[in-house]
């Protein structure tokens, strides 16, 4: 009789794990690549998707719960602080692909952009530990899929350093959409903006912003990011896309359900 998916995966698997956990194999690329090859061996039609992502759902439907990890998995997870970086990195791939995390560690190209994002944006930790990171959060329903995620696909994501932002605002879309200020451990500020490029550049105007720039520099605070969502909604739907992202994210500075309106503007 031809074993199915999920027992060519299971025994997989059991066969490649040396102790460790269905995340931490589909997370480190020498015990993934092992996995995948037990895999295919048994059934050479199956891909590394359906195979990382068969695994994932074991895992979730508690198939797995007898093999529980024994070893100690080394960089399990990010160094403390940098969840917010993964968290908000995961989001902008999510709505610019219009996936979810599971399939963008599951999805060896979309894992890449992922993998390439961490160096990118200057993280200080492994691809294996940033992946494992994004994974955690989703178990603690902190990347749980958003509802508007289900029904606005940006048309342009990007990420860039608070103290580049100015330098860097030509590059921003003559669009609307929504943008998100955190730092390593917290959103600071969600707004929207009918023109990103024209909103930011009041934002990088301003005395606080220029402050903070000096701040970071000397290194007296830790460095701030800006994350931005190009949509093409406008008007009440605009709007309810960035009260959506407010209430999802508790930023620190926005007033509890309020808008990203009142930035102070003056030079």
């Amino acid at each position: 009789m031809t074993a199915t998916i999920k027992q060519i995966v299971q025994d997989a698997f059991i066969a490649t794990r040396q102790g460790t956990s269905a995340d931490f194999v589909i997370c480190n690329d020498a015990l993934r690549g092992d996995f995948i090859r037990r895999c295919q061996a048994s059934n050479a039609e199956v891909t590394e998707v359906l195979c990382n992502t068969t695994l994932l759902n074991l895992r979730k439907s508690g198939r797995l719960r007898d093999l529980p990890a024994t070893a100690r998995s080394q960089g399990a997870t990010a160094p403390t602080g940098y969840e917010t970086l993964v968290f908000q990195l995961v989001r902008m791939l999510e709505r610019s692909l219009g996936t979810n995390v599971d399939h963008i560690i599951c999805d060896p190209k979309i894992r890449q952009q992922f993998d390439d994002g961490l160096v990118l944006f200057g993280m200080r930790l492994s691809a294996a530990e940033g992946r494992l990171t994004a994974l955690r959060l989703r178990k603690s329903a902190m990347l749980r899929p958003e509802p508007v995620g289900k029904f606005v696909r940006s048309k342009l994501s990007g990420m860039i350093q608070l103290a580049e932002l100015e330098a860097k605002c030509s590059q921003l879309p003559e669009a609307s959409g929504a943008y998100i200020f955190f730092s390593e451990s917290a959103t600071l500020y969600i707004g929207k903006a009918d023109n990103l490029r024209r909103r930011l550049d009041d934002h990088a105007s301003t005395w606080t912003f220029r402050e903070l720039v000096r701040l970071i520099k000397a290194n007296k605070i830790p460095e701030i990011w800006l994350a931005f969502h190009e949509t093409g909604l406008t008007g009440g739907s605009l709007s309810a896309y960035e009260s959506e992202l407010i209430q999802s994210q508790a930023p620190v500075h926005n007033r509890a359900g309020a808008s990203g309106r009142g930035v102070n503007r003056r030079k």
